[in-house]
């Protein structure tokens, strides 16, 4: 299965802003 690339930019997003609640807390 091919990775598609525009995935990839969403699941970093989803990734920062978790991370981001996490610190804020």
């Amino acid at each position: 299965m091919p990775e598609l690339p525009e995935v990839e930019t969403i699941r970093r997003d989803l990734e920062k802003l978790i991370l981001g609640r996490k610190v804020l807390g």
